[in-house]
């Protein structure tokens, strides 16, 4: 999983703890691993070209959404254009081949959309803190989405696209992959499915049934679409073994992002 989109699931899953109780773990932020790498994560809305700073941190962001009357948080999933040269699968490394993934705000009446930027700001930094991430409101009093699927279909479909997948690999001795996507499969069916995945503190735990985080970690731990060196970056000499190779990390890549919604969007 992209450490993007592993802040975005962080944010909004302990977003919803806060708005319910009130508390956090201690040094959530910056202890987090979602937020690794970091020296900042702030808030601000944004008009055009104008920006301005609403919250320093995300702390600040919460009690900001608990004062305007934000009742949860919500992922936002949208799939990327489709280009005639290349599917989101396989652009999934580079800058801009992502879908688009937001931070959905639900107030009574409306919904605000909140998107990420990164930047690398201190690339020198002795802590390795190089990127500032800018969260921007961008879209304000829409139609609330607030994106809903099925759990034991989520579950059924990843499934079913590992297990495709990792025929795939074996038939073409590709083992290393192999040994990748046979270690995420086991989590499905885990009473610890968090355990020994780098980012195990993604969501708080005790606000997720069982069934939910099995998805959400499989799904994470089976995320193996990036830049170089990559799941997507192969290339078989056969026609037929591209055609079959393209279908089979298609198929993953969409398993894997309906699974993170429908499990990170299932929480109380």
């Amino acid at each position: 999983m992209t450490g993007v989109l592993a802040q975005l699931i962080s944010l909004a899953a302990y977003g919803n703890q806060w708005l319910r109780t009130g508390q956090l773990p201690d040094g959530f932020y910056p202890g987090n691993p979602a937020f690794k790498f970091c020296n900042t994560v702030d808030f601000r809305e944004v008009d055009g070209s104008n920006e301005l700073l609403i919250a320093i941190d995300p702390y600040f962001w919460y009690r900001y959404l608990q004062h305007e009357g934000c009742r949860t948080l919500r992922l936002y999933y949208h799939p990327a254009q489709e280009r005639p040269s290349a599917r989101e699968h396989q652009l999934a490394g580079m800058i801009g081949g992502n879908g688009v993934w937001l931070i959905e705000a639900i107030f009574d009446d409306h919904s605000d959309f909140w998107s990420a930027r990164w930047q690398v700001t201190r690339k020198d930094d002795p802590n390795h803190l190089i990127w500032s991430v800018n969260h921007g409101r961008t879209y304000v009093r829409q139609p609330t989405v607030n994106l809903q699927f099925n759990l034991a279909v989520a579950a059924a479909g990843l499934l079913g696209a590992l297990g495709a997948i990792l025929q795939f690999a074996l038939q073409k001795q590709l083992d290393t992959w192999a040994d990748f996507f046979q270690k995420a499969m086991p989590r499905l069916g885990s009473d610890t499915p968090a355990a020994g995945y780098y980012y195990e503190a993604l969501v708080p735990q005790q606000d997720y049934s069982l069934e939910a985080r099995r998805i959400l970690y499989t799904a994470a731990s089976a995320w193996a679409f990036g830049g170089m060196g990559s799941w997507n970056d192969q290339y078989f000499e056969d026609p037929k073994d591209n055609q079959v190779y393209d279908q089979v990390s298609a198929r993953l890549y969409d398993a894997i992002n309906s699974a993170i919604v429908a499990a990170v969007n299932s929480s109380r």
